[in-house]
Parts: C-alpha cells; sequence; structure tokens
C-alpha cells in the first residue's frame, strides 16, 4: 500500500495531550524536534511500519456544522503551508484534546510528522502523519565503569508498538484526501476514528474490491452453500479470487461467464448483485480497477473448513480447490438418513 524508503521526513512535532474529563492540561513543545539519523530512521519504522500492508483506506468525512475547524482542513494548512507545520500541529492537540471526554482515554504522546517523497498507489507525494503513543514499557538499562556495572529500570514507548497513528495522504483533496490509520486499543475507537479523524471508507476501487469479494461471499453462502454445499461455497470462492489475482480490472459479464456454465446459475448470479447492492446500499461498477492488497486482505478471511454436527471437521486446500473437486465427493445414504462426503487419497501424510 505504501513505500517509505525513499521518505524524506520533513519536519516533526511532538507534544502531549491530556485528558480532558480529567482535566489534565496538554504539554505544546515551541519547536519542532531535531533528530540525530539513527533516531529518525527508527522513528520512521516505529511510525510507518504497521501501514504498509494495510488495505482499508479512508477519507475525510464533511462536517455538519460549518463554523468549526476540522482535521481536513488543518491537514490543507499543512499541504499548503507545510512552514506552519509547529502552529497547526498545537490545533490538531487541541482538536484531539476536545474530544477526551470519556475518563478512560489515555493521555500520551503526540507526534505530527510532515513527510516527502512518500509512495501510495505508486503515486509519490507528500504526507501528514499524526501518532499517539499511549502505552509505555519498562525496560533496563545498563551502565559499566571502571570496576562494575550497574542495571536500572527506565519507562519509555516501545518502538515497536504504535498505539494510534493515521497517514493523511495528499490524494484526492477535494474528495477527503486518502486517509490510512491503525489503533491497536479498541477500547476507544470511537474517541480516534470517528470523533477526530471524522472519517469513512473512501468511495474508491479499494472500497470497490472490498465490496465485491463480500458480495461474492454472500452468493456463495445463500445460493450455493444452501443447494450444493459447503465444499462446493469453498471452490466457487477460491475460483472467484483467482479470476481477481490474475485479471488487473474486473469485467463483470466476463467474471460471470468464466465461473458458471450454467445460464440459470448465472442468472441467479446477476440478480442476486441487484439485490445485495440494494439491500447494502453499495456500489461497484460492472469494470472496475482490482486492489491487490485489499484482495490479499479480504481472501486471509475466507474460511476453507467444512464443520460437521458430528464432531468431525475436513480441512480443504483453499490455494487449490481442484483437488477438492477431484478428490472430494458429497453424497446421501438413505439407509442412515444422512449427508456424506467421500475423500479419495493414496497415502496418509505428515
Amino acid at each position: 500500500m505504501i513505500d517509505y524508503s525513499l521518505l524524506n521526513l520533513e519536519g516533526l512535532a511532538l507534544h502531549a495531550v491530556g485528558n480532558k474529563h480529567h482535566e489534565e492540561t496538554n504539554y505544546i513543545s515551541d519547536q519542532l524536534l531535531e533528530l540525530e539519523e539513527d533516531t529518525r530512521t527508527l522513528l520512521l519504522d516505529y511510525f510507518l511500519t504497521p501501514f504498509v500492508n494495510y488495505s482499508e483506506v479512508y477519507q475525510f468525512q464533511k462536517e455538519e456544522e460549518d463554523n468549526i475547524t476540522t482535521l481536513h482542513q488543518l491537514c490543507d494548512t499543512i499541504f499548503n503551508q507545510p512552514d506552519q507545520l509547529l502552529e497547526t500541529s498545537v490545533k490538531i492537540l487541541e482538536h484531539l484534546y476536545e474530544q477526551s471526554e470519556h475518563p478512560h482515554i489515555k493521555v500520551g504522546e503526540v507526534f505530527v510528522a510532515y513527510m516527502t517523497e512518500l509512495v501510495f498507489d505508486d503515486v509519490v507525494t507528500d504526507a501528514i502523519g499524526i501518532f499517539k503513543a499511549e502505552r509505555k514499557d519498562e525496560f533496563f538499562q545498563f551502565k559499566k565503569d571502571d570496576t562494575s556495572m550497574k542495571l536500572r529500570t527506565a519507562e519509555g514507548i516501545n518502538p515497536g508498538k504504535l498505539d494510534k497513528g493515521c497517514v493523511i495522504v495528499n490524494t484526492e483533496s477535494e474528495d477527503g484526501y486518502r486517509v490510512l490509520t491503525v489503533d491497536t486499543n479498541r477500547y476507544d475507537a470511537e474517541y480516534w476514528k470517528r470523533e477526530f479523524l471524522n472519517i469513512d471508507f473512501a468511495q474508491d476501487h479499494n472500497l470497490q474490491t472490498k465490496n465485491y469479494v463480500d458480495f461474492c461471499k454472500d452468493f456463495s453462502k445463500k445460493i450455493i452453500k444452501e443447494n450444493e454445499g459447503k465444499k462446493e461455497e469453498i471452490t466457487f470462492l477460491k475460483q472467484s479470487v483467482n479470476y481477481l489475482e490474475e485479471n488487473p480490472n474486473l469485467d463483470f459479464a466476463e467474471f460471470t461467464d468464466t465461473l458458471f456454465d450454467d445460464d440459470v446459475r448465472k442468472e441467479q448470479f446477476r440478480t442476486h448483485k441487484k439485490e445485495y447492492q440494494e439491500s447494502k446500499d453499495v456500489d461497484f461498477p460492472d469494470d472496475f480497477k482490482i486492489s491487490i492488497p485489499v484482495l490479499n486482505s479480504q481472501k486471509k478471511k475466507i474460511k476453507s473448513q467444512i464443520n460437521l454436527d458430528t464432531n468431525i471437521q475436513i480441512k480443504l486446500n483453499f490455494e487449490n480447490p481442484d483437488s477438492a473437486k477431484q478428490f472430494v465427493e458429497r453424497g446421501y445414504d438413505a439407509e442412515k438418513n444422512m449427508h456424506f462426503y467421500k475423500v479419495f487419497f493414496n497415502k496418509e501424510t505428515n
């Protein structure tokens, strides 16, 4: 999703945010951070590693009240006037503070970064990063003199654990930019994502890909599984993923003809698409670019295990659905009045 190997950290502000509910005040720095090269490298890894393979892309939503300053507007200021980073970072800090009305919201350090030469969806652009460190870890520090070693404990931020963060990418500015976000503390998700950022899924090929995979999963569950069983459901999903992986763009007509030989099933698929889009209030056109990061993320969520009510589980290889077609048969035993699966093999393997 992003590549920061050539990124330039043009400026970095560091403040501390309090909790408004507890009347804990902010701490505001009066200058930008000056960093040594090794610290800069470690910080960039801390900030951006969680976003490298991130697949969910958001955009700022329009505020209902026109007389308030939004995070979207503050980002406009930094992108248009990078020399205003410090002053604008204080306003971002104050905006974050105003959302901390709940007693459980933690205080913490807040970094606001302005970055250039970030690669996002193969486009080189600039970006703003806002990162909040909440959890502190204890660690050991060693000191030695001429005769002995000394040991003491200290408290600090673990550079491998980003608590909250977002990257606002300078693309589609009129449409709310493109925003990536992470939040590892789920107890206050509304505070960060909805109240502070005010974001929703971006209406782009990333969301279209996600919606289309969700639609295929819905069709496979409600139509294919109900009529043909779990094995065929898994096989259909794998064939769907194969098509999307092998084609840079979705062509709905071609997709339908590729996956279905039966005209009745093709019509069921077309009808289900219309009903699904109406019931879920989602949209994916008949032709759009496939987002591979989103596809890979959604692929991991597809289960390929058949759970039977006789406490038996059959694990199918999702990467090779042809083996299920060739070596697994589903049938019905009239004498036992039960369904069965017949599995063919040459030998058991470890």
